[in-house]
């Protein structure tokens, strides 16, 4: 026996290639073979030959054919992964569909009637009445067939048919007897191009919401029988998206996903955070082609995505999308995903999918508009994270960290102390503090005043939310006198101008995120518990500032590298000899000076906070 050939000989001694499908190919190997079974466990093919020696060189070929199959059915399964969980969405869609096509199909035969076997019943009651034998008809037949309308043999069928069937689909309804609609399960799950496992929570709750639509279909007739007006719904909205086009073969959405990458360079944020959205799409309808990804698609992904917990650890860090929306389903009062998250995941792909469409991946001769327009949720009055109040505020820089010298460990030393100090009085974000080096702070020769630059350096791992980010900001008053020049000073005795002022954040180096973490604890801890107030916050406590200081909105903006696309705003700084202009170029930094010493805190004691220099 030829075990590493697949060869083995049938009870005629005739030598057949046989090969084993892979459990999670089966039921996909049988869709490719179309050959009416479940699941297909093996490939077999005989060689027509009693000879070994022939039966070798024939199998190689048998063999790669059942390789091609088998490729046939992976991408079958790439398309429709295993799904476990639906969304309630979806399953509402495709009961609606099956209501729907069952009223229209019975319009369809009361408008046309349909071909069935009236003639030939009239022949044989010609013949009984010819040879003068008796018989009962079920129902008269009409002399001649009516211009319109069914005929009593048709409508009495009809009833008849009604009659045996809805009581059988009550009674399985009433015993949750999904078995009964097996087949219409299968037909409507091929039809909307899922794999649903049939094990699963999932099958069971869409096959009951399909078998209520199938009775109150039949319900329907019962009523449209008697002469009652009973509309048919819409259909179309419903109908599941048509199958592949030829043409748009391997251009799915992880192809797409490669070129836009081999495109131009990525920061790695971005490119974790597109893959990340790309993966939870794919977890949840499969490696789609783009051309075939529709509205509905990205509805149902939206709503997947409400239903995602916001807290993920232990065992939820590795579920798939769909297994993550079944957990949280089952765990009400878990909190979901914000809709800032929701709506970061949902352009993900959306970059994506727009990408693919204005790069040849979806033919010119196939109708396609961006699936994900005005898709997104609703912002929140402020999704980045609101101010404290008056009192959070005080409190937070009265605290121990700020006023007592203390040094948290989980601090990472003098982060603690000196990113949300400077975040108050310079306006910066998070990432530009931490990335800080030692030659970003330097002296001012027109106005003798230390200043910060918050620039890019893609080799240090220095990266900025926009290029209007970029800008150069005056030291507060308050900064020099709470020591942070020592800071810089100590950073380049220690090393160089390309020193990190906070090693334990920056790029590469550090961890921002852990710091973030801590950081959150710690407000908890003061009882500054609101979900959007951290970081973030204290660069609204800066802009207020400056509003209320009577700073002009455009210097506002030009301290804080807020960008603004107004013709005013950005018509200098758009001049072709001034691309390259700084704030301090458009503004002068005099006014900058001026602007950044009319920032005052007058609910924080300034006086009271002192930083303990780490040796």
């Amino acid at each position: 026996m030829y075990v590493s050939m697949g060869l083995i000989p049938n009870q005629h001694g005739v030598w057949i290639v046989r090969r084993k499908v892979p459990k999670r190919l089966q039921e996909a190997v049988a869709r490719v073979l179309n050959n009416d079974k479940d699941r297909q466990a093996f490939l077999q093919k005989s060689t027509g030959t009693k000879n070994k020696k022939e039966a070798t060189r024939l199998a190689p070929a048998i063999l790669v054919d059942f390789g091609k199959i088998l490729d046939e059915a992976e991408a079958l399964l790439a398309e429709r992964p295993l799904r476990t969980s639906l969304a309630q969405s979806e399953i509402d869609r495709i009961a609606d569909y099956h209501y729907a096509s069952v009223l229209a199909a019975d319009e369809d035969f009361t408008t046309e009637g349909a071909a069935d076997d009236e003639d030939l019943i009239r022949s044989v009651a010609r013949q009984l009445t010819d040879a003068g034998v008796e018989y009962d008809m079920p129902a008269p037949l009409d002399a001649q067939r009516p211009t319109y309308g069914l005929t009593n043999w048709q409508v009495t069928k009809r009833e008849a048919e009604l009659d045996w069937y809805l009581p059988i689909m009550r009674d399985a309804l009433s015993r949750g007897d999904i078995g009964k609609i097996s087949e219409m399960m299968t037909e409507l799950l091929d039809r909307f191009h899922l794999n649903l496992d049939p094990n699963s929570a999932a099958y069971r709750k869409l096959g009951m919401a399909v078998l209520r639509a199938d009775v109150r279909a039949h319900e329907a007739f019962e009523r449209r029988y008697r002469g009652e007006p009973v509309e048919t719904p819409p259909i179309a909205h419903l109908a599941p998206s048509a199958e592949p086009h030829p043409s748009t073969e391997r251009h799915t959405l992880r192809d797409a996903f490669a070129g836009w990458q081999k495109e131009r360079e990525r920061s790695s944020g971005t490119l974790a955070e597109y893959e990340r959205a790309i993966e939870l799409f794919i977890q949840l309808h499969g490696d789609m082609l783009v051309a075939n990804i529709t509205r509905a698609h990205a509805r149902t992904f939206r709503e997947a995505l409400q239903d995602v917990p916001r807290s993920r650890a232990g065992e939820l860090a590795k579920m798939t999308l769909p297994n993550l929306v079944e957990w949280r389903r089952s765990h009400p009062d878990a909190k979901g995903l914000t809709p800032e998250t929701v709506n970061k995941l949902l352009g993900g792909v959306q970059a994506i999918v727009k990408w693919a469409g204005k790069n040849g991946f979806i033919p010119d001769d196939v109708r396609w508009s961006d699936p994900f327009s005005e898709m997104r949720l609703p912002k929140t009055a402020d999704p980045a994270g609101g101010p404290f109040d008056a009192d959070e505020l005080r409190t937070l820089f009265a605290s121990p960290v700020f006023t007592g010298g203390e040094i948290p460990e989980a601090g990472k030393g003098d982060v603690a102390f000196w990113l949300p100090t400077l975040a108050l009085f310079t306006g910066a974000r998070r990432n530009e503090l931490a990335s800080l080096q030692a030659a970003d702070v330097s002296l001012d020769e027109a106005t003798a005043h230390w200043t910060l630059a918050i620039r890019t350096d893609k080799h240090a791992g220095k990266r900025l939310k926009t290029t209007g980010s970029a800008r150069t900001i005056p030291l507060h008053p308050e900064l020099m006198r709470l020591g942070f020049l020592d800071l810089v000073e100590t950073a380049r005795r220690g090393g160089s101008n390309e020193t990190w002022l906070f090693p334990a954040a920056a790029p590469k180096v550090g961890n921002i995120k852990a710091w973030t973490k801590w950081f959150r604890r710690y407000l908890n801890g003061l009882g500054i518990t609101g979900e959007r107030e951290g970081m973030h916050s204290l660069r609204h406590h800066f802009t207020d500032a400056l509003r209320a200081a009577g700073v002009d909105e455009q210097l506002n903006d030009a301290l804080t590298g807020h960008t603004n696309n107004s013709v005013g705003r950005s018509y200098g700084a758009r001049h072709a000899k001034h691309r390259h202009r700084t704030n301090a170029d458009r503004f002068g930094m005099a006014q900058l000076v001026d602007a950044i010493g009319k920032v005052k805190y007058p609910t924080i004691d300034l006086q009271a906070m002192h930083w303990r220099k780490i040796d």
